[in-house]
């Protein structure tokens, strides 16, 4: 009953079905990682996005957003302006940081960054001449500012910290323009912190739409229009449809992506992982195989 080909055969049947179970656990961890990733990024990310060709502002944004919302399955389009600025604490703080400012409007925020909010309130409206502003907690603790106490009925009982945005726009114009003068300075009052993830919360900043068109000198203008859709699959197939009629309108003017194509380095390596994992442990299926084979001749 114990023979060198009956333990070959053994070993073999073993082999395969640890291969088997480790492939089925390798996929279902990588499938659920690339999920979990997705769905974080989504949460602040479109589901699909228009924009301008060569970085370009869009005008007439509220058109093209009507125009967007006719498509099926889309559920809101909503205008944002978009760029990067230096963030400056005048209240004694030493630390000045590149952020990427982003312009929207509060009642078209998606709810899951209104969920993250850790201190304060989402709170971008101007009071007393100061426009609000919304940083990652990450980013408040690095510079040293604090959010302010929002009281009831909207208003604000404790004003939060004091920061400055200065972008390239305003120095490049206070250079060429205004050789002698200080650039234009933009002063917003901290009025919410939210956590997302680490290296969001650490670049990101929201402000009033109306307050990034003049920070950017973009007026009437924005960076794009952001689309949510009611099933995140049908991204493609609405981009498809989208930018046949874009192009159809304007051609080459208007680029149209989707939510992988937004992050579209990070998902290739995920997927990539996934598929170099699969290889490498098919192997052991195949090795197995061999043996079962080579035992049964």
């Amino acid at each position: 009953r114990v023979t060198l080909v009956s333990v070959i055969s053994g070993l073999s049947v073993a082999g395969v079905a640890v291969g088997v179970a480790a492939l089925v656990v390798v996929l279902s961890v990588m499938n659920g990682f690339f999920d979990v990733v997705r769905d974080l990024l989504v949460s602040y990310d479109p589901h699909v996005r228009v924009e301008a060709v060569g970085g370009g502002g869009i005008e007439r944004p509220e058109a093209l957003a009507a125009w967007a919302r006719e498509e099926p399955g889309v559920v809101s389009a909503t205008p944002f302006v978009e760029g990067k600025a230096l963030l400056a604490t005048p209240e004694g703080g030493t630390l000045n940081q590149v952020v990427v400012v982003r312009g929207v409007e509060a009642s078209a925020l998606d709810a899951e960054v209104e969920r993250s909010i850790r201190d304060g309130a989402f709170d971008l409206a101007r009071r007393d001449g100061t426009a609000g502003i919304v940083m990652g907690q990450a980013l408040a603790s690095r510079t040293g500012v604090y959010a302010g106490d929002a009281g009831g009925g909207g208003a604000v009982a404790l004003e939060g910290s004091r920061v400055t945005l200065l972008s390239a726009q305003a120095l490049s114009n206070a250079i060429q323009l205004y050789p002698f003068g200080l650039p234009d300075q933009r002063s917003f009052a901290v009025r919410g912190t939210f956590e997302l993830e680490p290296t969001y919360d650490e670049t990101h900043v929201f402000v009033a739409l109306a307050e990034a068109q003049r920070l950017f000198q973009m007026p009437g203008e924005v960076s794009g229009v952001d689309l949510r859709l009611a099933d995140l699959d049908d991204a493609g197939a609405v981009r498809e449809r989208l930018q046949a009629r874009l192009d159809a309108e304007a051609p080459g003017r208007y680029a149209v992506k989707t939510w992988y194509d937004l992050q579209g380095s990070l998902y290739m390596v995920m997927r990539l992982e996934k598929w170099a994992a699969s290889a490498i442990l098919l192997l052991i299926i195949v090795v197995a195989a061999f043996n079962i084979v080579g035992a049964l001749t």
